[in-house]
């Protein structure tokens, strides 16, 4: 288990020789507690980035991240009685091990600024991998920074005419290419996506995207036209329950929602007890009629720590 430091005033890293540090490993917490009328500052005067495993905010003035400095998040965020205000260098990390990510919302509270947040995708051959824009507020230009992108204008190229990038309409049940980079990276939009680094392999590595970050409430429209197959995203950066998904939505069939497994060369599962990573695009088959499934971060999201994506070669 790790430790928990309690913060009640401002708190501040300075710099100098050395520059002063803070190692908050895997399991602890830093937790902002103030109580004093007014928001807390967390101030990095430092170099480098200070890594966090947990950050706790329980102000309900909330606190603020100063300007100038970078902070990551590798676990998870809390923000249980307050919201945060980034106005330095915010990053979800992840890695082989872990990847951060909002752990718990109470009430209204939320994140103001421009995020950083990584995903982790481990070595394996390239193929293909249905993702979502891990609640990015961003556009496919985003993504193309960081991956190799075909088919589409604005992307690295056109690989002898092959389309790295669709996404499937449920209403016409037909898979379709974007328009163009600059188009929306929508949230709740799961995006079929070429992973390769060239057409054989993917090295183990993050990409990194940079945005405000969605803690909205969100509906997903869905049907049962075409076999009741919609392909949808986690729009959040945190792991989506989906034991709470499926009881509130009973027309899922089979209690379960569905990825591409290239181990079985063939669509595989995960049932109730599997949550859904950020990140993740994933299918619901749905048996009856059109509807929406409805999600509240405050309610449909658990805390778990783990870089798990389920994609192809997982």
């Amino acid at each position: 288990p790790g430790v928990e430091l309690v913060v009640k005033g401002n708190f501040t890293i300075n710099s100098g020789v050395p520059d002063g540090s803070l190692f908050c490993g895997s399991g602890s917490r830093i937790v902002f507690r103030g109580s004093e009328g007014s928001a807390q500052t967390f101030d990095n005067n430092t170099s480098t980035a200070i890594d966090i495993a947990e950050l706790q905010v329980s102000n309900s003035d909330d606190i603020v991240l100063a300007s100038g400095g970078s902070y990551g998040i590798s676990e998870g965020l809390f923000l249980t009685g307050g919201s945060i205000t980034n106005s330095g260098t915010l990053t979800f990390t992840s890695d082989a091990t872990s990847t951060g990510h909002i752990a718990k919302v109470n009430g209204a509270n939320t994140i103001s600024g421009t995020l950083n947040v990584e995903r982790f995708r481990s070595a394996r051959a390239a193929d293909w991998g249905t993702i979502g824009n891990s609640g990015v507020t961003t556009d496919l230009e985003d993504l193309d920074d960081d991956i190799f992108m075909s088919g589409i204008p604005g992307s690295d190229g056109f690989a002898a005419g092959f389309v790295s990038i669709a996404y499937y309409d449920n209403s016409s049940d037909a898979y379709v290419v974007p328009g163009n980079t600059s188009d929306n990276f929508e949230h709740g939009r799961g995006y079929e996506v070429w992973l390769g680094d060239n057409l054989t392999t993917w090295a183990a590595q993050a990409w990194t995207l940079d945005g405000s970050i969605n803690v909205a409430s969100a509906s997903f429209s869905v049907n049962a036209g075409g076999g009741g197959w919609n392909l949808l995203a986690n729009p959040y950066p945190a792991f989506i329950d989906f034991s709470v998904v499926n009881t509130a939505n009973p027309n899922i069939v089979g209690n379960e929602w569905w990825y591409y497994d290239a181990d079985i060369a063939s669509y595989n599962s995960n049932g109730t007890g599997v949550d859904i990573p950020p990140g993740q695009g994933f299918w619901i088959d749905w048996n009856s009629g059109t509807n929406t499934i409805d999600l509240d971060i405050s309610s449909d999201i658990v805390d778990i720590s783990t870089s798990t994506h389920y994609k192809t070669d997982e």
